[in-house]
């Protein structure tokens, strides 16, 4: 049997085998199942089927070539990432609930709720460690350490979409912005690190989120989203939302 080629790119590259395909697809249906490419042709704006399905082709390269199958996350740069981050995934679904996260709209059957506690996203520490360069921390580990919240989410979505059997589970982001500030968005941190993991979660999970909530927004937000929407797939851009305090 033929292997599984890359058509339409500027020098045509073989992926993996239709068993090593079907494989994958029992073992990670999440990203490798007819769900995820459904997941990309729904996000996506783009007309042409035929386009979509490249992109999904080349989602699946990029996961060979980086073998997120087999990533491992660095303890150090996970443990940096959350306390400059506050990061915690959570299933709002079914029982599931995270007593730390922000109250939030109840989630529907179909869907999940991401909740991403931004904290004081301390940036300015975050470039110094990456200049140092100290604890195995770069700008790989950073991306690798979300790639892999990327990755738990989307197991957690897939899950649900086949418990609900019908429509595509989905997730929304609730981001408490109460104490962001236009510095943490430095050109600098934006150009090194911000720019290169939006958009390397926008390439390849661009249809993880339906909705983002920020809350506590101060007036500035307007000025951040400006610097950080630019990065945001179209299927995403909603811009800024305050769901009213219930």
């Amino acid at each position: 049997m033929r292997s599984l080629v890359l058509e339409g790119l500027s020098q045509p590259q073989s992926l993996i085998s239709p068993e090593q395909f079907l494989s994958l697809q029992e073992s990670r249906p999440d990203a490798y199942s007819n769900l995820r490419l459904l997941r990309v042709l729904r996000k996506s704006k783009l007309q042409d089927a035929e386009a979509c399905a490249e992109r999904f082709l080349q989602y699946l390269q990029w996961r060979e070539v980086n073998r997120v199958n087999d990533l491992m996350v660095d303890r150090n740069v996970a443990k940096f990432c959350k306390g400059a981050f506050g990061v915690s995934v959570v299933g709002g679904v079914e029982g599931i609930k995270d007593e730390n996260a922000p109250s939030a709209p109840p989630p529907q059957k179909s869907s999940v709720t991401v909740y991403l506690d931004v904290g004081d996203w301390k940036t300015k520490d975050l470039m110094e460690e990456l200049k140092r360069g100290s604890n195995g921390i770069s700008v790989d580990s950073f991306l690798q350490y979300w790639i892999s919240i990327y990755e738990d989410i989307h197991l957690r979505l897939h899950d649900l979409t086949v418990a609900n059997g019908r429509n595509l589970a989905f997730a929304n982001i609730d981001a408490d912005m109460g104490s962001i500030s236009l510095s943490q968005f430095s050109p600098k941190f934006m150009r090194r690190v911000g720019g290169p993991w939006m958009t390397t979660t926008q390439s390849h999970y661009p249809e993880t989120t339906n909705k983002i909530f920020f809350r506590n927004a101060p007036t500035v937000i307007n000025v951040v989203w400006k610097v950080v929407g630019v990065f945001v797939s179209e299927g995403t851009k909603v811009g800024p939302t305050c769901p009213a305090p219930t």
